[in-house]
């Protein structure tokens, strides 16, 4: 009996994390369907800011950072125009919605997929619990009902656990990024170097940050939707460390603008950077703590058990 009560067990803890897992997936899709609203909204707009020939914005689309910033800026003269500035932050803000749609569109054709086969399992699983609760009447009446509850809850915290555990994950691959932009900006001195082998040199480089920026806006939206999503499966308010992580794109387009025009130095969009990697280490800190906690209530929980299971044999 106590191999089958096992092997039950393990049943029960595995379908539990599917129905989990398909609960996340159903919070998830409904907060992308919002988000491709918002979206496509903005979107909208930013086409009508942009308000400029198709054959300027083709031009923009394979450049580099560096390129793009000075193909739009251009000669000292026209750097202060604040109608180029402008075009420039609503460039890079079309560039990045429509990629972040695009990656969307795809992430929500396959979550749709996996929430439709997901169906049978909550019925599978409470066919498990019944199957396990007569069990532990039968052999115990007065502590069958207690122990399925504890076992419940149990697999609920494993479950969170688990979720959380794909957060801190996403933050670091943002982390890792950030520190890869660090790096590239950290290498460039002036952005208006004249000699050959500078200018080079800082192209190379700003070809890299162009590419580790886009992952790193990858990567947060991710990170950022994540947080959401365990915020409303689990009861878990990061709403207020969403609010400091967003936008990081506008915020370092207008920090390079600044380091570009004023500075001639990258000490701006450093300091940005740098503050973003401190914010999601913070993030990750927090999320880690309550994972700790969460492993402390399933010690509570198995201990709670224990007592229930030796209080009877008693």
């Amino acid at each position: 009996m106590g191999k089958m009560m096992k092997k039950l067990d393990e049943q029960i803890q595995e379908l539990y994390e599917e129905v989990k897992r398909r609960e996340k997936i159903g919070i998830h899709l409904s907060h992308l369907d919002d988000v491709v609203v918002v979206l496509n909204q903005e979107l909208k707009q930013l086409e009508i800011q942009l308000n400029k020939e198709d054959e300027d914005v083709k031009k923009l689309e394979n450049l580099n950072l560096y390129s793009i910033f000075n193909f739009i800026l251009g000669k000292k003269e026209q750097q202060l125009e604040k109608e180029r500035q402008e075009y420039l932050q609503v460039f890079m803000r079309h560039k990045a919605t429509v990629e972040r749609l695009v990656a969307i569109e795809e992430e929500r054709e396959m979550l749709k997929k996996l929430y439709s086969g997901g169906f049978s399992r909550q019925r599978q699983l409470m066919e498990l619990l019944k199957q396990k609760e007569a069990e532990l009447k039968a052999e115990n009446s007065s502590i069958g009902e207690q122990l399925v509850d504890i076992e419940q809850r149990i697999a609920s915290h494993k479950a969170k656990n688990k979720e959380i555990f794909q957060v801190i994950s996403e933050g670091k691959r943002v982390k890792s990024f950030l520190e890869k932009t660090l790096i590239s900006l950290g290498k460039i001195n002036e952005w208006g170097a004249q000699n050959n082998r500078t200018i080079e040199k800082r192209n190379n480089e700003a070809g890299r940050i162009h590419k580790h920026i886009s992952m790193v806006n990858k990567h947060l939206r991710r990170f950022e939707d994540e947080l959401y999503d365990i915020s409303h499966h689990h009861g878990l308010d990061f709403h207020q460390q969403v609010e400091t992580i967003k936008d990081f794109l506008d915020q370092f387009v207008e920090s390079l603008i600044t380091d570009w025009i004023i500075r001639q130095k990258i000490q701006n969009s450093l300091n940005l950077v740098q503050n973003s990697f401190d914010k999601i280490t913070l993030i990750i800190n927090m999320l880690t703590y309550e994972v700790k906690k969460t492993k402390e209530y399933i010690e509570q929980e198995e201990q709670d058990k224990k007592d229930l299971i030796l209080g009877a044999i008693e």
